[in-house]
């Protein structure tokens, strides 16, 4: 199908992290996480908007809720020095998985990137989500929202 010229598409109010992400990566995350308690980092790219790092945080926030979390952080990619410096220092890391949730659509620079900042910190497992588009039920999602904007 054709995109009329005149339709101006707004892909950031269609692809929010809404309780349909909340859900898809807390099912994710409770299949690959081994430990009984996990440190949750989210990671995206770096904004100048406050609304960006507010709504990152609410995210982590509310996967937080969902999952059996010992502690949370979040941070933009290059902006992570605060959060590498609390968990290198966190109480029985042995014991704790690290899940990594870098917010990104493919596995680019950025991704690949993210997770490696966060490897080797001595914790039980390591467990990085996938990239959105590497997530059938993200990508059907955002599919359907394109499609719905686009017949708006």
């Amino acid at each position: 199908k054709k995109i009329p010229s005149s339709k101006n598409i707004i892909l950031c109010d269609n692809m929010k992290l809404d309780e349909e992400i909340i859900s898809i990566y807390k099912n994710y995350i409770l299949k690959k996480k081994k430990s009984s308690k996990i440190v949750l980092v989210t990671i995206s790219s770096y904004s100048k908007s406050k609304t960006v790092l507010k709504q990152l945080q609410d995210y982590t926030k509310k996967l937080s809720t969902f999952l059996p979390v010992n502690s949370f952080y979040f941070c933009f990619y290059g902006r992570e020095k605060d959060v590498l410096k609390k968990i290198k220092v966190a109480k029985n890391k042995s014991n704790l998985d690290l899940i990594i949730h870098p917010i990104f659509l493919f596995s680019g620079y950025l991704y690949k990137e993210s997770k490696k900042k966060f490897e080797n910190l001595g914790f039980k497992n390591t467990i990085s989500t996938q990239p959105f588009f590497h997530e059938k039920k993200v990508k059907d999602l955002f599919a359907r929202r394109v499609s719905k904007a686009l017949n708006s």
